[in-house]
């Protein structure tokens, strides 16, 4: 009588091991990419935001011949009804109610400094002096340790 012979089909623990190793890599290569697209992203978004809200300070320049003082502009309700800014578009992705604190480190916030003719900053509006220029600062996710300001032509 003949013998069978049983198969044994599967995988071996080196292939199973060689297998684990590959997508391993290949989910640590994605993850990599698609955190630089995220950066990408939110700097883009960045940029978008400080174009509106510089063209809404020039229109709000060429419609009252001086921009907002620093309390008016940090006032929401003045922003949205005013210079026409949806919220949205003063706060950095993913963050809440952020313009201001020109001097941290971080994406997460825009900075917003009137100049008064004088040259000063910071207190035109307040002491009856009409503010003539601005800057608007802000830092993206790709170099966080350098500031991007757009300024005013008057700066």
């Amino acid at each position: 009588m003949p013998r069978l012979q049983l198969r044994r089909t599967g995988f071996t623990i080196v292939e199973l091991l060689i297998v684990i190793v590959v997508i391993a890599v290949l989910a640590s290569i994605t993850v990599v990419a698609f955190n630089g697209v995220q950066a990408r992203s939110r700097d883009s978004h960045r940029v978008s935001d400080i174009k509106q809200v510089h063209k809404a300070l020039e229109v709000f320049y060429a419609t009252n011949g001086y921009y907002p003082a620093r309390p008016e502009f940090f006032n929401g309700d003045f922003r949205r009804d005013t210079l026409k800014i949806p919220d949205s578009a003063v706060n950095p992705p993913g963050t809440t109610n952020s313009m201001g604190y020109c001097w941290a480190n971080s994406p997460n916030q825009y900075c917003y400094v009137p100049r008064a003719p004088s040259g000063g900053s910071f207190d035109c509006g307040t002491s009856g002096e009409q503010c003539n220029g601005y800057s608007i600062s802000y830092r993206l996710d790709a170099d966080p340790n350098t500031m991007i300001t757009q300024r005013s032509l008057n700066w």
